[in-house]
Order: C-alpha cells, then sequence, then structure tokens
C-alpha cells in the first residue's frame, strides 16, 4: 500500500513537470512567431523605403538626360551686370548665370534648364523636383555610398548642400518644403575647365533662390513681361468635387456652369463661398505660387487627385488676391486646365 501512494505521487508530478515543459514550448513558439512577424513588418517598412527611393532616383534620372528641347529660356535682367537671369515657373525658383551663357528647357514637363556654357563637354543643369521621401533620403540618394557632402550658404541665405557624389561632378541643392531645387555640374570629361571656372560655378549656384524670397515673380521682372501660362480666358465646364464642407447646391452649381473667368497682370476674377463674387474682380492682383505633393494636397483640401483627374505627383496652388483682399484660388492642372476651388466645391476650368 505504502508502495502504491509512493508510485501515485510520482506519476502526478511527472505529469505537472511535463505539463509545465508543454507550457513553456508553447510561450517559446509564440515569442518565435512574433519575431517572425516582426521581422515581415520591417522588411515590409523597408520595401516601402527602397520603393519610395527608387520613386526618387527615377525623378533623378528624368531630369537629368541629355535630351534639350529647341526652346531657348526667357532671360531677364540680374543685379549683376555680368549676369543674365532665368525663372522656372513650375518649381518657382530663379537662377543667374553669365550674359555669353544660354539655357534650354531640359524636358516637357518644365522641370529646369540645361545650361550651356563655353565648352561643350560640361554638363550643366538647373531644375526642381518634388521630395518623395524627405529632404535627407534624398541627400543620401545624391551623394552615393562614397560621396562628400557638405553644407553650402545661398545668396537668400538659406543653409542648403554641396553634394560630389565622385571627384567630377557636384549638386548644390536645398530644400523648400515639399521640393528641392539643385544646381548640377558634371565635369569629368575637363577637370581644368572646372578649377578655371570655380568661382563662376559658385555664384551662380549661390544665385539660386526660390522666387519667393525676393518677391520675383515670372511676368514682373523685366521689360520683357513673360506670360504666366494661367493668363487668358476661361470657362467654368463642371463641377469635380466637394470638399470637407460645401455651401452651393446643384442649381448654384448650374447657374455657374458657362460663367467667363479671366487672369492677368491687370486683374483677376474673383471666387469664394458666395456666388456674387463671380462679379467681382481684383485689381492688380499678386499671385502667389505654391508646390503641393500629393499627400499635402489631399490633407490640406480632404480631396483626392484621383477625384480631380491629376495625374501627377504634385500640383501648383495659386492665390491671387489685391489689397482688398478680394481675387481666388486654383490649380494648375495643365496649361488648359485649370481648378477653380471656393465655397468647398471644385470646378473645372477650360481656356477659353
Amino acid at each position: 500500500m505504502k508502495y502504491k501512494k509512493i508510485l501515485i505521487i510520482m506519476i502526478i508530478i511527472s505529469a505537472l513537470f511535463c505539463s509545465c515543459n508543454n507550457s513553456k514550448s508553447e510561450s517559446s513558439g509564440n515569442d518565435e512567431v512574433k519575431k517572425i512577424e516582426n521581422n515581415q513588418n520591417e522588411n515590409k517598412d523597408q520595401e516601402k523605403v527602397i520603393n519610395q527611393s527608387n520613386t526618387e532616383t527615377k525623378a533623378i534620372a528624368s531630369t537629368n538626360n541629355n535630351q534639350t528641347t529647341d526652346k531657348e529660356a526667357k532671360y531677364f535682367t540680374s543685379t549683376n551686370s555680368d549676369y543674365k537671369k532665368i525663372g522656372n515657373a513650375r518649381y518657382n525658383f530663379w537662377i543667374d548665370i553669365p550674359n555669353e551663357w544660354k539655357a534650354f528647357e531640359s524636358s516637357s514637363n518644365g522641370d529646369g534648364y540645361f545650361i550651356i556654357s563655353d565648352n561643350d563637354k560640361i554638363d550643366i543643369r538647373v531644375y526642381g523636383g518634388i521630395l518623395v521621401s524627405g529632404a535627407q533620403n534624398y541627400l543620401d540618394i545624391l551623394k552615393g555610398d562614397n560621396g562628400i557632402v557638405g553644407d553650402f550658404k545661398f545668396n537668400s541665405n538659406i543653409i542648403g548642400k554641396q553634394v560630389s557624389k565622385t571627384d567630377s561632378n557636384v549638386t548644390y541643392t536645398c530644400s523648400l518644403g515639399d521640393i528641392h531645387l539643385d544646381f548640377y555640374v558634371n565635369y569629368e570629361k575637363d577637370k581644368s575647365w572646372f578649377d578655371k571656372n570655380k568661382s563662376i560655378i559658385q555664384n551662380i549656384a549661390k544665385s539660386l533662390r526660390s522666387g519667393d524670397s525676393q518677391n520675383e515673380t515670372l511676368g514682373e521682372n523685366s521689360q520683357d513681361n513673360a506670360q504666366e501660362s494661367y493668363f487668358g480666358q476661361w470657362i467654368i465646364k463642371k463641377k469635380l468635387a466637394y470638399g470637407r464642407v460645401g455651401v452651393y447646391g446643384d442649381d448654384a452649381i448650374n447657374s455657374m456652369i458657362g460663367k467667363e473667368m479671366s487672369f492677368s497682370k491687370e486683374k483677376s476674377s474673383c471666387f469664394g463661398d458666395n456666388i456674387s463674387y463671380l462679379n467681382s474682380t481684383a485689381y492688380n492682383p499678386k499671385y502667389e505660387k505654391v508646390v503641393l505633393s500629393e499627400s499635402k494636397f489631399e490633407q490640406e483640401n480632404n480631396v483626392t487627385f484621383d477625384q480631380l483627374g491629376i495625374k501627377t505627383e504634385y500640383i501648383i496652388k495659386v492665390n491671387a488676391s489685391d489689397s482688398k483682399f478680394n481675387g481666388c484660388t486654383f490649380y494648375i492642372k495643365d496649361d488648359n486646365t485649370l481648378i477653380l476651388v471656393g465655397g468647398g466645391v471644385y470646378l473645372e476650368l477650360d481656356r477659353k
């Protein structure tokens, strides 16, 4: 009887020990599953970063091609008599180049210029772009694995970066909100030219600036007034979408269809949360342009690019306003289409 009791006790202890081991094994297995899941999530996040980097690399590659269009830049008088200046409406930047040099539009989408010096072996460009994945990631792409990065002060007092990916090219870059502005020089085919002209290159690079820094606007800075792409006559074509809160009903919107609007240096049509604004005019308006990425636009408007039929990665917002705060807000979809916004409604404007 005594031995039977001892045997029963041993069986119970053995059963309890096995149960504990199974519990530990299950816990260890669960921990391992969690580790695998965490690693998978980290890999997915990394893939997103890589994909963003690839997108930005493609953007750089599309800018850095060797094909120029036949359209020469419009030149304006610079404050430095030895230089002339060129402006870019898409990214709202200006840069000064020597009077003897020329500039040609670098692509059909208007992101910048090829600059032609006195040496056709030197590749010089200036362009803007959207910061798809942030300024630091863009710098990492520019410098590559072994590039050198240093601070660079522009004449506008903005502190940017001087990036040398190799010993035969340099990019002077600055970040302004969601965009970057770059001045790029590749002198691989004639390094001696760069050594002789380094001070000129530095002067050009330092002059790169946003149009907002000196209130420079294309069309207002010389006797050769360049025209803004949105200047002209427009017709309200249709309703595209509603925003967060709309003040206009279908009847009011239908009454707007077919109305004409116009924008010029001297005056601007008006629009807002009252239909009577369409009968008002802003005189000597100031046009302020801002480049918005898709994510930034959608945060501000609660309306998607898809709803508005926008196929690009960015859009330019224009605020037109006079001294009495009359004016309107619109977005540049393309040369022949604007998107007018007011009272929580988005309307398509077609060029007349």
